[in-house]
């Protein structure tokens, strides 16, 4: 992570690519340094991406605060999630189209639930359990 390149790191407009790839280079930086604080995590991420942002042929100063802004939260939550202890409740943030998510809310009201509610009852149904 510490070279010039920025670690592999990439400037990537999609948040779930985005959080793949955190959890990739957080892998890799435990792997070279099993003792490594989740603080250094943070700052060396954020460094490398700074290097990788700078770079960006066509960003404009806006643009690129607003990527290492998003880089930032999406590093936030990741590191968050790591800290959790097994058998937490997991929160998943899921994206749907406008569509999709109307459907669903009118679902939910349909059964009395909040749009949370039923999605959780999906999930939990898909899980088998």
């Amino acid at each position: 992570m510490g070279d010039a390149s920025g670690g592999g790191l990439f400037v990537s407009e999609n948040r779930v690519d985005l959080a793949n790839e955190i959890n990739e280079a957080i892998n890799r930086l435990q792997l070279a340094n099993p003792n490594v604080s989740w603080s250094d995590v943070q700052n060396v991420l954020i460094a490398a991406y700074c290097r990788v942002v700078a770079r960006k042929a066509g960003f404009t100063a806006a643009e690129r605060w607003s990527r290492m802004r998003r880089f930032s939260s999406v590093v936030e939550q990741q590191i968050a999630a790591n800290l959790m202890a097994p058998g937490e409740l997991i929160v998943a943030n899921v994206p749907l189209l406008p569509g999709v998510f109307r459907e669903l809310r009118s679902q939910a009201a349909a059964s009395g639930q909040t749009t949370s509610q039923l999605m959780a009852a999906i999930l939990t149904r898909a899980a088998g359990r």
